[in-house]
Formats: C-alpha cells, sequence, structure tokens
C-alpha cells in the first residue's frame, strides 16, 4: 500500500507541478507539509543561499541574462497577512505559534520562517538574530512573538486593546482645554505605543533585513509619532505646539490596525503617483496664467474711489495718492472693503465728489491681488477651483474693463473645466486600472479553487481504487483504516472526502443550531386548519391589487407629509395626525397579515420586508412617544416609506443599488477620508486655535469668534469639512490674518489637494464606475411586477366593459362595426411599386404632403400628379424641392439667422434713445420675419407638412417663425405695449437655436444630449425623492423658526436679552416703533417648496450660509435666534451634502457618461459627435493607415543659410532656447507692484535683452527654414509672440494712454446685451445665481411695487414687476375732462402753470399724481406756452409718456452737464472773489494805482460784500475773515445750483 500511496504522489507531482507564481496546487500528502524550524533548517537555507548564488555567478560568467519575468516570484496566496490557503488543512496544535519551515518556494533559499497564528494567518520574520542579540530560537524573541501574534489567552484582545487606545486618544486631542490630569494619560498612550513598537523591534528586528520593524512604512508613522513624544517631553525645541501637533498622526494608526484599509490606501497613493504628470501640467498651466495676469492687472486692485479737497484735485491727476486717505475712500453698505474703480473706459466709475485713485491696500486683507507672482498664482488657483470666483471676477472686471472677460473665459474653461476633470479623468484611470487587476486576481482565483476541486476529486477516486484494490480480506480493511486514521490525525492532511463534504458544509450561511430554532420556533405550521387561514391571508395580501392600494397608499402619505407647513390651522394639523393614524394603521396591518401568511422565517427572508417592519416599528414607537419633548425627529422615519416605491419603480429601485453599491464599495474610503478630516481638524486646532482667540480683532469688528474659526474641535472640522466642499478661500483668509500666511497655506493646500482633489475624485470614480449600460435600461426579463399586473388587468377590465357597451349600443342602433382595415375605406392607395419606380426615375422627387389617414378622411386632396393641375403642382413642389436644396439657399438662410440673433442684441434699455436704431431694427426685424416665413412655406411645399412636421428641428422652427410672426402682426394692428405680446417677444431670443439645426456638428451634440433625456428624468424624479425627505425633514425641524425682530434703523436683530419672543417684538410695534419689523429669511424650511429652494442653495454651495446660520441660531417657534443656540444642527446640512447633494448631483453625471457610452457601444466604437462626412473621412484615412513619412526640411544650398540650418537643427539650441525660456519666465516672476527705480530699470533691460534674443532666434529660422517655417504651428505661435513683443515695447506709452479715457457706469446687470452675458457667464458655473435670486424674492415691505423706473415702462423694484398701467380707457379720459372744466372754466384747453401740482392731485387713479409733486412735474418735461400755461393734452398724454422721453441716459448726460456747470461756475466766482478782494486789499493799503485797471465787479453782491468787510475793518480795527467771506460765498453759490433734495446734503456737509 505504501508504495502504490508513492506512486500516486509522484503522479500527482508531475500532473499538478509546482507554479513560481503561485502555491503548489495541492501538497504532498503526509505529515511533512509543517516541519518546525531548527538549527538544521538554517543550515539547509544556508546552503541553498550559497548553491543559488553559485548558480548566479556561473550565468553571469556565461553572460546569460534571465528576462525578469521568468525569475521566481512569491506566492500571492501565501504572502504574510493571509490565511493559509485551506488545501493545505489545519496545522497541529502544538505547530502553531512556533516558527516553521517556509512553504513558499520563493523564500525557501533566503533566512526567513513563518509562523501560523490563529485562524491559520500566516507571519514571516527573519532568520537573522534580531538586533544582533535575539536568535530565531532566543525564549525572549519567541515570547515577543506569541505577543504579536496575539497567541496567548489575553493577547487576542490586544488588537480591540490597540483600537481602543488609539481612539480614545483621539478624543483626548479633540479637547481644547484639556483637564490637568490628561497629562498622565498621555504618558499612559505613549508607554502603550512604545509597548507595542518594543514587541515588535524584538520580534522582527530593527531595520536590517526585509521583514524587520523600519521595512514596513506603515511602522515608520509609529516610529515617528513616539520618537517626536520623547522628543517634545525631554527637549526644549521652542515651539512646543507645533511639534506636538505630530500627535494627531497617530490617527492613522487606525490604517494599520483595522483591515482593508491599508488596500484603499495604496490604491490612494498609486493615484497620487498617477497624478504626477497632470500636477506638473496643472502647475505650468497656472504659472503661465498667472504671469499673464500679473502683466495685465498688476496694482488694478488698489485703485480706489477716494474723497479728496478741491486742492489736492489737481496735484493727484496722476492716479495715484498716499495711503493717508483710508478714512476717505467709498465703502457700500455692508461691505468690508472700499469700492475698486478703474481709469479704462469700461471699467467701474466713481460716485460724484470721488475720485479714482490708487491708494491703500489690496481687498480681502490685502490677500486678494495680482501684485506679485505668488498672489497672482493664488487668484488663478482660487480661479481654477471655482471657489468664490465671481467675487475676484467681479472686482478685476470694475478695476481694469470688462474687455478683460476673456482673459476670464479662458482660464474657466482650460483651467476649471479641463485641468480639474482631468484630475478627475486620472483618479479614475487609476481606479479603473486597479479595479481590473481585483478582478482578474478574482477570476484567476476561481479558476485555481476550481482546479483545486478537480484535482481533490481525481485523487479521492485513486484512493477509492487503492483501497479496493487493498481490501483483500478484513484484517487489509482494518490496517487501512488504522492508516487512514493516522493521516486524519493532527500533523497531516485530512482525508479528501470529509474536505469535500465540509467545503459543501460552510456553504450555509448560519450555524446548524439557527436552522433548529427557526424550524420549532419561526415556523408555524401548526394544523390544518390554520394552514387553510395561512394560505387565504397570502392570497389576499399578496394580490396585485392589495399591492397597487399600498402604494398608493405610500404616495398619499407622503402628500400628506408634504403638506405640513408654518403657519398651520388647528384644523388642518389635525387632519394630518388623523392621517398619519390611518396610513400608520394600514402599514402595520400590511406587516401583520404578511407576518400571518408566510411565517416570520419567510417573511424576514425578504430584504424589502425587513426594511418595512423597521418603519412601522419606527412609527409605532414615534406614536408612543408623541408627547415626549426632542424626539419629533423620528417623525422623518416615517419618509422612509417612499423608498418602497422601489418595489414597483425599476429606475428607481436600480439607482437605490447603485447607491448601496457604493456605498458599500466605499466604506473604507469613507473611514480614510474621515481620518483625514480628523487629522486636519485637530491639526489646525492645535496650530491655529490660539491665534483665532488672541487675534480675533482682525477679523470681527466687535472682537468676538466669528462663526468659522478653529478655536474647539467641532468648529475646526466644519471649517475642514467645507474646505471638502469646494469653499477654502475664505476662511483661509481669516485664518491668514490671525495665524501668518505660511502655516494656513501649507495646510489649506494640502486638504484641497488631498481632501478635494484626490480622495473626493477617488469617491467619484466609484461612484461612476457603478454604471453601466445595463443598469439604466429596464431589463425585460425581470417581467412584470405587482403594480404593472393590476394595472394591465384594469385596463383589460375596461377593454372589455367597452367592448361590450359599443356591441349592445351597434346592435341596438342596428348596425355593424366596421374595421379600420376593411374595404370601408373610398380612397385606393397608390401601389408601391410605381412609387419606387418614380423615386428610382428622379432623386429629388418630394414625398406626399399628407398622412395615409389625411388622404383616406379627404380624398379631394388627392389628386392625380400625372396631367392637369396636379402635375403643375408637382413641378412646383420639385422647384421648391430644387431650392431649400441647394447649398446657396441653405448659406443665405443661416447668414439671415445670425443676422436676426445679431440684431436682437442691440435692443437694450437704452434703445428708446436711439431712435434711428430703434427704427433700423424694426425694419430689419420685418424683413428677417418675412425671410423665415417664406422660408417655412417653401419647405412645407418641398417637403410636405407630414415630413416636416415629424422633424423636431422643422418643429423648433416653426415655433420661433411664429413667434416672430404673431410679434410683427401685433406691432402693426398697435397692439405691442400688451403684456401679453410683450412676453412672446421676449422668445424671439430663441432664434440663435435655429442655428443648431443648420450646423451637423452641433445637430449630433445636441441629439446625444437629447438622447440622454429620459434617463436624466428619471434620475431628477430620484433626486426629488431624496430631497423630498430631506426637505421634510427640514420643515419638522425648521419650520417657523426663522423669524427675527429686526431693527430697520439700525440695520440690525434684536439680541435675546432685548427682545426674546414674537410678542415682545410686536409690542414693540404697538407702541408706534416704525423701525421695527418681524421678519423673515427669504429662504427658508417654513414649507416644502420653499424647503427644496433651501436644499438647492445648500448643494450648489451658493447662498448656503445664511440658511446654515438661521438653523443654527434658531430655537422654537416665534422666538427670537440665539447665536448658535442649536449648534449641532450643522450636522443634518453635513448629511444632506453628503447623501443629498454628492450622491445625487453626481448620478447625473454617472447618467450622461453612461447614456454616451451607449450611443458609442450602438455606433461600434466610433465618435458620437462625427457628423456623417466625417465619419467617412475617418474610415477612408483609417485604411489608408495610421501615419505617412514626413519629408524632413532640406538642407539650404546657400553656404550662410547652410551654416544657420545646421545651428537651429542641433538639439543644443532647442536646450539653450529652453533654459532662455525658462529664465524669462523667472525674471517675470520676480515682478512686483510699486518695486524700486533700480529694479525697474533691470528688468527693463533684462527684458529687453530677451526680446533681442527670441527675435534673434526667430529670425535665423525663418533664415535657415525658409517657408518650411511657418508650416509648422509652434513656429507660427512664436512668430506671433516675437512680433506682439516688440510692438508691445515700442507702443507701450501709447497703449497706456488709450486705455485711460472715460468712464461708464453700472458693471453688472442686464442692462444692455454685453452685460447680460457677463453675468449669465458666471452663472453657468453656479457662481453668484443666489444673488440674482435674492431681487427676485423680495416682497413689500422690503421693497415698493409703484416705484417708477425712467427709461422702462415696469413699476417697482420687488421681485415680481408689473407694468405701469394698461392703455387710457374712455373713462379715464371723461374723469379727466370732467377735473378739467373745474380749472378751466372758459374752456381754453390751458390753464397755469402754478395751478398744475393741485389739477394733478385731483385727478383719480391711474393719473393721478399726488402732492407733493414738484419734482415729478419738473420731470415730465412738459412744454410751456407763452404766459407759463400748459396744454390739457400735454398733461393727459405726460405721466404716461414721460418715462421715455425722461430716460436713464438722458439724466446721466444731464447731471454729468449740471456738475461741469457747477464746477466752472464755483471756479469763477472764486477767481472774481480772490481777484476783487485783492484790488479792495491794494486800495486801502497802497491808494488806487493808475496802472491797475479797476475790476469788473463795480456793483453787485460780491461788491457789497467786500466793501462791508472793508468797512468793518476800518471802523472796528479787526481784520475782515477773507478765508470765512470766500468760504460763504462758495457755499452760496453752490446751494444755488443744486436741487431741493440735493441742498440739504449740501448743508449737512457744509455743517
Amino acid at each position: 500500500n505504501h508504495t502504490q500511496v508513492e506512486k500516486i504522489r509522484e503522479r500527482n507531482r508531475r500532473a499538478f507541478g509546482q507554479n513560481a507564481n503561485m502555491a503548489p496546487l495541492l501538497p504532498p500528502v503526509g505529515a511533512e507539509v509543517f516541519r518546525p524550524f531548527t538549527a538544521a533548517s538554517l543550515e539547509e537555507i544556508e546552503r541553498r543561499h550559497q548553491e543559488e548564488e553559485k548558480q548566479q555567478q556561473r550565468r553571469k560568467e556565461k553572460n546569460i541574462e534571465v528576462h525578469p519575468e521568468d525569475l521566481p516570484k512569491p506566492a500571492s496566496d501565501l504572502e504574510a497577512g493571509k490565511p493559509l490557503p485551506f488545501i493545505y488543512g489545519d496545522p497541529p496544535p502544538e505547530l502553531l505559534n512556533t516558527p516553521l519551515e517556509e512553504l513558499d518556494p520563493f523564500y525557501q533559499s533566503q533566512k526567513t520562517f513563518i509562523v501560523l497564528g490563529k485562524g491559520n494567518v500566516l507571519y514571516r520574520f527573519n532568520a537573522e538574530p534580531a538586533c544582533f542579540l535575539l536568535s530565531p530560537f532566543s525564549p525572549l524573541r519567541t515570547f515577543a512573538i506569541r505577543i504579536l501574534i496575539h497567541s496567548y489567552p489575553l493577547c487576542h484582545m490586544t488588537h480591540f486593546f490597540i483600537m481602543v487606545t488609539i481612539l480614545t486618544n483621539c478624543v483626548f486631542m479633540t479637547m481644547s482645554d484639556p483637564p490637568p490630569w490628561s497629562k498622565t494619560v498621555e504618558y499612559v498612550f505613549t508607554g502603550i505605543y512604545t509597548f507595542e513598537a518594543t514587541v515588535k523591534v524584538l520580534s522582527r528586528g530593527f531595520c536590517l533585513g526585509d521583514f524587520t520593524f523600519l521595512r514596513d512604512p506603515w511602522n515608520w508613522l509609529d516610529f515617528m509619532v513616539i520618537s517626536m513624544a520623547y522628543l517634545t517631553e525631554f527637549v526644549d525645541l521652542g515651539n512646543v505646539s507645533a511639534l506636538r501637533t505630530f500627535r494627531v498622526l497617530r490617527a492613522l494608526k487606525t490604517i494599520t490596525v483595522i483591515p482593508g484599509l491599508k488596500t484603499i490606501v495604496g490604491a490612494l497613493i498609486q493615484s497620487v503617483k498617477k497624478l504626477g504628470d497632470v500636477m506638473i501640467l496643472t502647475v505650468f498651466c497656472l504659472s503661465v496664467f498667472a504671469l499673464i495676469g500679473l502683466q495685465l492687472f498688476m496694482g488694478n486692485l488698489r485703485q480706489k474711489c477716494v474723497l479728496l479737497p478741491s486742492w489736492l484735485q489737481n496735484m493727484t491727476s496722476d492716479g495715484n495718492a498716499s495711503s493717508s486717505y483710508h478714512e476717505n475712500h467709498y465703502f457700500l453698505p455692508g461691505h468690508r472693503d472700499p469700492l475698486l474703480c478703474g481709469n479704462s473706459s469700461d471699467a467701474g466709475v466713481c460716485p460724484e465728489g470721488y475720485t479714482c485713485l490708487k491708494a491703500g491696500g489690496n481687498p480681502n486683507y490685502g490677500y486678494t491681488s495680482y501684485d506679485s507672482f505668488g498672489w497672482a498664482f493664488l487668484a488663478l488657483f482660487r480661479l481654477m477651483t471655482q471657489d468664490f470666483w465671481e467675487n475676484l471676477f467681479q472686482l478685476t472686471l470694475r478695476a481694469a474693463g470688462k474687455t478683460y472677460m476673456i482673459f476670464f473665459v479662458v482660464i474657466i474653461f482650460l483651467g476649471s473645466f479641463y485641468l480639474i476633470n482631468l484630475i478627475l479623468a486620472v483618479v479614475a484611470m487609476a481606479y479603473a486600472e486597479q479595479n481590473e487587476a481585483t478582478i482578474a486576481e478574482a477570476k484567476q482565483k476561481e479558476e485555481e479553487y476550481a482546479q483545486i476541486l478537480e484535482a481533490l476529486k481525481k485523487r479521492e477516486e485513486q484512493v477509492h481504487k487503492l483501497v479496493k484494490v487493498s481490501m483483500c480480506s478484513q484484517q487489509a480493511a482494518k490496517q487501512l483504516s488504522e492508516t487512514q486514521e493516522k493521516k486524519n490525525s493532527p500533523g497531516g492532511i485530512q482525508s479528501w472526502p470529509c474536505c469535500v463534504s465540509e467545503l459543501e458544509e460552510d456553504q450555509r450561511p448560519c450555524p446548524p443550531c439557527w436552522y433548529i430554532f427557526a424550524n420549532l420556533f419561526l415556523k408555524w405550521d401548526c394544523c390544518g386548519c390554520w394552514l387553510w387561514v395561512k394560505n387565504w391571508l397570502y392570497t389576499i395580501i399578496m394580490d396585485p391589487f392589495v399591492d397597487l392600494g399600498i402604494t398608493i397608499c405610500i404616495v398619499l402619505n407622503t402628500v400628506f407629509m408634504a403638506m405640513e407647513h408654518y403657519p398651520m390651522t388647528e384644523q388642518f394639523e389635525n387632519l394630518l395626525s388623523i392621517g398619519n393614524l390611518v396610513f400608520t394603521g394600514i402599514f402595520t396591518a400590511e406587516m401583520v397579515f404578511k407576518l400571518l401568511a408566510m411565517d416570520p422565517y419567510h417573511y424576514f427572508q425578504v430584504g424589502w420586508n425587513i426594511f418595512d417592519s423597521i418603519i412601522v416599528s419606527m412609527s409605532l414607537l414615534e406614536l408612543g412617544l408623541a408627547n415626549v419633548q426632542g424626539l419629533s425627529v423620528l417623525r422623518s422615519f416615517r419618509l422612509m416609506r417612499v423608498f418602497k416605491l422601489a418595489k414597483s419603480w425599476p429606475t428607481l429601485n436600480m439607482l437605490i443599488k447603485i447607491i448601496g453599491n457604493s456605498v458599500g464599495a466605499l466604506g473604507n474610503l469613507t473611514l480614510v477620508l474621515a481620518i483625514i478630516v480628523f487629522i486636519f481638524a485637530v491639526v489646525g486646532m492645535q496650530l491655529f486655535g490660539k491665534n483665532y482667540k488672541d487675534c480675533v480683532c482682525r477679523i470681527a469688528d466687535d472682537c468676538e469668534l466669528p462663526r468659522w474659526h478653529m478655536n474647539d474641535f467641532f468648529h475646526a472640522f466644519l471649517i475642514i469639512f467645507r474646505v471638502l466642499c469646494g469653499e477654502w478661500i475664505e476662511t483661509m483668509w481669516d485664518c491668514m490674518e490671525v495665524a501668518g500666511q505660511a502655516m494656513c497655506l501649507i495646510v489649506f493646500m494640502m486638504v484641497m489637494v488631498i481632501g478635494n482633489l484626490v480622495v473626493l475624485n477617488l469617491f467619484l470614480a466609484l461612484l461612476l464606475s457603478s454604471f453601466s449600460g445595463d443598469n439604466l435600461s429596464a431589463s425585460e426579463e425581470e417581467g412584470e411586477n405587482n403594480l404593472q399586473i393590476a394595472i394591465n388587468r384594469m385596463s383589460w377590465a375596461m377593454n372589455w366593459v367597452k367592448a361590450l357597451v359599443l356591441k349592445q349600443v351597434w346592435t341596438l342602433v342596428g348596425k355593424t362595426t366596421c374595421d379600420a382595415s376593411s374595404v370601408c375605406s373610398s380612397v385606393q392607395k397608390v401601389p408601391e411599386v410605381q412609387e419606387e419606380e418614380e423615386d428610382d426615375e428622379e432623386g429629388n422627387t418630394p414625398e406626399d404632403c399628407l398622412t395615409e389617414k389625411c388622404y383616406q378622411r379627404c380624398p379631394f386632396l388627392n389628386i392625380d400628379s400625372s396631367q392637369g393641375r396636379g402635375k403643375l403642382w408637382s413641378n412646383f413642389r420639385r422647384t421648391c424641392f430644387s431650392v431649400v436644396e441647394h447649398n446657396y439657399f441653405e448659406t443665405f438662410i443661416i447668414f439671415m439667422i445670425l443676422m436676426s440673433s445679431g440684431a436682437l442684441a442691440f435692443e437694450d434699455i437704452y434703445l428708446e434713445q436711439r431712435r434711428v436704431i430703434k427704427i433700423v431694427l424694426e425694419y430689419a426685424d420685418q424683413v428677417f420675419t418675412f425671410v423665415f416665413v417664406v422660408e417655412m412655406i417653401l419647405k412645407w411645399v418641398a417637403y410636405g407638412f407630414q415630413t416636416y412636421f415629424t422633424n423636431a428641428w422643422c418643429w423648433l422652427d416653426f415655433l420661433i417663425v411664429d413667434v416672430s410672426l404673431v410679434s410683427l402682426t401685433a406691432n402693426i394692428l398697435g397692439y405691442s405695449e400688451l403684456g401679453a405680446i410683450k412676453s412672446l417677444r421676449t422668445l424671439r431670443a430663441l432664434r440663435p437655436l435655429r442655428a443648431l439645426s443648420r450646423f451637423e456638428g452641433m445637430r449630433v451634440v445636441v441629439n446625444a444630449l437629447v438622447g440622454a433625456i429620459p434617463s436624466i428624468f428619471n434620475v431628477l424624479l430620484v433626486c426629488l425623492i431624496f430631497w423630498l425627505i430631506f426637505s421634510i425633514m427640514g420643515v419638522n425641524l425648521f419650520a417657523g423658526k426663522f423669524y427675527f425682530c429686526f431693527n430697520e434703523t439700525s440695520e440690525e436683530m434684536f439680541q435675546p436679552e432685548e427682545v426674546d419672543n414674537q410678542t415682545q417684538c410686536l409690542s414693540l410695534i404697538q407702541q408706534n416703533y416704525t423701525e421695527v419689523r418681524w421678519k423673515n429669511v427669504k429662504v427658508n424650511f417654513d414649507n416644502v417648496g420653499m424647503g427644496y429652494l433651501s436644499l438647492l442653495q445648500v448643494a450648489t454651495f451658493k447662498g448656503w450660509m445664511d440658511i446654515m446660520y438661521a438653523a443654527v441660531d434658531s430655537r422654537e417657534v416665534q422666538s427670537q435666534p440665539m447665536y448658535e443656540e442649536n449648534l449641532y444642527m450643522y450636522l443634518y446640512f453635513v448629511c444632506f451634502i453628503i447623501f443629498g447633494s454628492f450622491f445625487t448631483l453626481n448620478l447625473f453625471i454617472g447618467v450622461i457618461i453612461d447614456n454616451f457610452n451607449q450611443q458609442k457601444a450602438k455606433m461600434r466604437g466610433t465618435d458620437i459627435f462625427m457628423t456623417e462626412e466625417q465619419k467617412k473621412y475617418y474610415n477612408a484615412m483609417k485604411k489608408l493607415g495610421s501615419k505617412k513619412p514626413q519629408k524632413p526640411v532640406p538642407r539650404p544650398e546657400n553656404p550662410f543659410q547652410a551654416l544657420v540650418f545646421d545651428l537651429v537643427t542641433k538639439q543644443f539650441f532647442d536646450i539653450f532656447i529652453m533654459v532662455l525660456i525658462c529664465l524669462n519666465m523667472v525674471t517675470m516672476m520676480v515682478e512686483t507692484d510699486e518695486q524700486s527705480a533700480e529694479k525697474e530699470t533691470i528688468l527693463y533691460w533684462v527684458n529687453l535683452a530677451f526680446i533681442v534674443v527670441f527675435t534673434t532666434e526667430c529670425t535665423l529660422k525663418v533664415i535657415a527654414l525658409r517657408q518650411h517655417y511657418f508650416a509648422v504651428g509652434w513656429n507660427i505661435f512664436d512668430f506671433v509672440v516675437v512680433i506682439l513683443s516688440i510692438v508691445g515695447l515700442l507702443l507701450a506709452d501709447i497703449i497706456e494712454k488709450y486705455f485711460k479715457e472715460a468712464m461708464i457706469d453700472d458693471m453688472f446687470n442686464f442692462e444692455d446685451f454685453g452685460n447680460s452675458m457677463i453675468c449669465l457667464f458666471m452663472i453657468t458655473t453656479s457662481a453668484g445665481w443666489d444673488g440674482l435670486l435674492n431681487p427676485i424674492m423680495n416682497v413689500p415691505p422690503d421693497c415698493d411695487p409703484d416705484v417708477e423706473n425712467p427709461g422702462t415702462a415696469v413699476r417697482g423694484n420687488c421681485g415680481t414687476t408689473e407694468e405701469s398701467s394698461d392703455p387710457l380707457c374712455e373713462d379715464d379720459f371723461e374723469m379727466f375732462y370732467e377735473t378739467w372744466e373745474k380749472f378751466d372754466p372758459d374752456a381754453s384747453q390751458f390753464i397755469q402753470y402754478s395751478n398744475c401740482q393741485s389739477f394733478c392731485d385731483t385727478l383719480q387713479d391711474p393719473l393721478r399724481i399726488p402732492k407733493p409733486n414738484t419734482f415729478k412735474l419738473i420731470h415730465m418735461d412738459l412744454p410751456l406756452v407763452p404766459g407759463d400755461r400748459i396744454h390739457c393734452l400735454d398733461i393727459l398724454l405726460g405721466p404716461h409718456c414721460s418715462g421715455y422721453r425722461n430716460s436713464t441716459l438722458r439724466r446721466k448726460q444731464e447731471g454729468g452737464g449740471g456738475r461741469v456747470i457747477q464746477r466752472a461756475y464755483r471756479k469763477h466766482l472764486l477767481q472774481r472773489t480772490v481777484k476783487l478782494a485783492s484790488y479792495k486789499y491794494r486800495e486801502k493799503t497802497d491808494g488806487r494805482h493808475r496802472q491797475t485797471p479797476p475790476p469788473g465787479d463795480t456793483e453787485g453782491l460780491l461788491c457789497k460784500r467786500i466793501q462791508s468787510a472793508v468797512w468793518r475793518r476800518s471802523f472796528t480795527g479787526r481784520p475782515a475773515p477773507a478765508a470765512a467771506e470766500q468760504v460763504e460765498f462758495r457755499t452760496m453759490s453752490s446751494s444755488t445750483l443744486l436741487r431741493p433734495s440735493e441742498r440739504s446734503t449740501s448743508s449737512r456737509m457744509r455743517t
């Protein structure tokens, strides 16, 4: 028997040989698998090692090279830390936790040994003496190894103990003000970590060898943390707090303790490695753009509106001023920084009396600037990450001009849209590669597993054959059984039949005792009567109609919960409460009936039933604890019932599975992100917390901690989370202001790069990887669900009843039904063969005009096209078809579309003042409309109605042309001022969309986007359901709690100590405090609709701060908010951002990408954005080959040119030029604002030298390469740059002078096309849309709906504006003339201007102008006739037309002219005063000089004042206050030129 077993083993060795890349497929049979590691084993290893060295020496002597792939590699199944493969069986107990010989052939020639711990986990150690002292057989090292692998009874708790220690240490690190005894606890933690590290060093060795302590990178972390702990304790290193911050790295030990985290961190490290090239590209692009920004905007953000004395205005005309005028800067209300301005023609302007000067510092504590390369680089990085970039955009355009919008467009598209998404693409690619490798490894293991099972079966068959041969007698059988028992004894491999059966038993998910318990207590099969009841219940409760009823109840329950709002009446609240009880009863009954019908065992086998039981249990618990304070949040669990719709909604079910799979896959990554957030939060608290408290007055006017600070762990955590959301710049400004620039920049940049750009992008990559083309399309193989079955039954029943009723009706009438496909039709179809023949004859034959049904219903429309009028009609259609298909016609239509789109850009608020342009646009609009109508009619005739109206692009043309036609008709008929017509005219802005149908490339892109709309719509519904849950939860938490008592005079909110609730606030209002108001936040959670709007602002991170502040300050309903009274409500918004914003909004990205992938797969891998012509060209080029050999540039025959050619084509020349380019960039980087004259001179000459060098390079290349120079794109770029550099050097002064001319007002608005483009460009990136939303949401008393807007017919400044008034009707005319008769009894049709005020006040609305109306009447510009009389028609039409005559542009022109006249007159008056006073003074002191001519003022006010001053001095002996007199004259003359509303301001300024 022994001989046959040896033969089998030899056969197995040959059949299943050992692979170098994996463990042996089947180990040898017997007890020699696990052998203790002894001194003999060490000698054997040394012998093998020497043989291997000799073999390598022989290969080296014979120059034999072995490919790296052919070299032996470690077995993946026998790596350290993995459990032993099951094919080895269980080792004998005495060999556990003791050194054993290597099982991996790769390590059998190296000085290593293994130890098997609990769970057969494999540990590998060096056989060299640890720390040069402890051999593998040393008792101390053996003891340390046993502790390390948790072999002792209490040592298996070490893993858990270390984890608890780390978590406890983290809790202590979060304390901003730890207790005194925390120092002792810190020593305990350090001692525990020291003991752990000592055990590792004693068992593994320190650093020499492959498996020593420091060879594991994770142990570097332990070593550094312990070293820094001792270093900061015993050595005085100055800034101890910064060094102690390294203690936070102990949190990273969690990664080494928790299984699976090492893998995900390894994936992160691989992603960072792959990001190297992208990071270099990003830094290079940002550097280039920063240099451009440095050259364009250096010093511009320091230009401010300054109020200067008149005597300084002429001295500061050069645009510079000292910073001593900070108190004279112009500030907008609520802004910390002064208003910026510029000197270019399209930059921001200053208010009247202020001058635009370069004074003071830069905005935002001086950190937003382009004054040096570093700050410009930070500004561009901020622009790339799109954090508060609209502020930088507005500041720069206000200071430099709107023209530079082009700069921001380029940066946003290249930097933000391209580079940021390129980082995402690289991270996603790295994850995809790792995922593919993991899948391949799993597949390989499955194949190995199958091979092992096959080998086990073969070995089992061989053993059975061996047993049959050897069983010749009972004694032989007994001997064989004894032999088998020995084999099954510890130390050998178990019997393979037993092993296979154990493998099958292991497939059962639960232990056997559970199945015994389930059969006894969870399966209710009592008696036959009970089984009958169960079957009856099962039939009812599983019926599709019951499922439909439950679904309807879920929808109604959701509607009931969404109807909660504030304020609610008591009756409505009772209604909702009763509805909640009813629905809870229905869902409880459903659960009970299902439990009875299915038994608990089968009921809880279904996941949806488990989910349903949890929701019902929580609902019942909420009803039982309804009166307990603080447990209202349990009501939110009822919202989870919405997810039960997924059972009958395949798309919702699929997306929930995607999110569930992503959350499962993201578990470890979420933990890593939490660790990163914790570490940076503790680092921020330790480094900057004290600075926030000590230097708070730098960032807060009231010297109180702001909402965003790092003085405690929770607020530091919120700041880090906000940075991960993409908002980092504002909190970093505060940090830099209180704690210094260097450390804050380092910490915030690390959080941005590590947390935002890497980890969150990996999050997104994991989420997108869950999408596949098969997921988004509902699978047809799944069959119908219960909801569809119920609906189909109802539809079938309705059709049956309908058919039955129709049958009875037709029977009563006495007629028979006629099938649509029968011969009842009186119109015969034209044979298809004839149509095909006609189509073959001519390719331009149009299709039928109408459908077959139209011809059947109207036979007279079907005419014979072969003769008579039919033939003429057919020829006419063919002619029209040829016209509309001609390229010239299409080009002409495209030109007209572009012209009409461009004409729309001229329609702004100033159009009424530009009469010529308005008339031209009106005629052009008529021409465009006529052309488009003719085009539409031609296409109707050419294509027919059937073809035209079955094309979506033709429908778009049809609707846009109809809008233009209706608008034109209304203008002709005189109804253009109607509100509906004005709104309809707005739709003319859709004209540019017609260009989409003309350009095939754009049409292909739009078709691809339209193809994604169904999937997007499904995802939108799912997102609305997700957001509905959070919205209803927000209503439950915050409804009615955002109200506050506000003082409109001081624009401050009352403190709770002053006004505690609504009652006290209303009492102040009743006491005639008109400035007090009880108001609400505009965006709130008072109902589900407003909750959706609030969540939208939070999800887009625009305007979300005010919402969060109101939620955190909220107390109770009708209570005055208190600062951070409800602090942990921040967590509500954190949860929504994670689940409601990140997951749901990124689902849209996944859906669109997946839709494009599906389109690409349908088109067999071709690009979906290629047109048909491009596809043909692409296929033709693909056939011709990928590349063609390029002809080199010929060397010129001229000796000089040949010499230059040899020079410029050398690699050294290119390297030299590259070095010079880098040096030129460095010289541009060192340029700063207000640099010294010496530095500016040096940089000028250096720049000149570089221009000379690059010009020389360009010239040499042109000489050498001749016309071939311009065949390369980079050469053309280089040539243009050189030309521009020379032009810029020569014309620098001219360009600077050109850009400093007139100024305009109003930067960011929708007054004209350019300003609208600027605003919409910001909104495209979701920047600043909340700022445009706030004015729309204005309601009285925050606004005035009746205020006039000069220049337009719109009244009011509220969110919903209304037209000024309808056209005057007959009743208005009668009322006007009845009132006129009272003031004009003689019927002269004229009244005196002095009576005009009373007359306008006496009129009734809509013509009444109430007193005081003097200013309004003056502004109406009513014409006067001799005698200061006014005609009746002028007054009648004046209020209705004054808005058009007095536009904003005219008022601005008049105001500017008035200011020029005032300044000139004041200057003239001052000159006259000085001249007259000087003459009188000389006349008094020296007598009248005959040579000096007398002044022109010999009488009048000036002369009287001067004479009185001289007279006072003559008789009183006191000097006349000449300066005071001059000031008096100036103020007097100024006041005479001011309007009444401005005189009060002037008098206050004099005071």
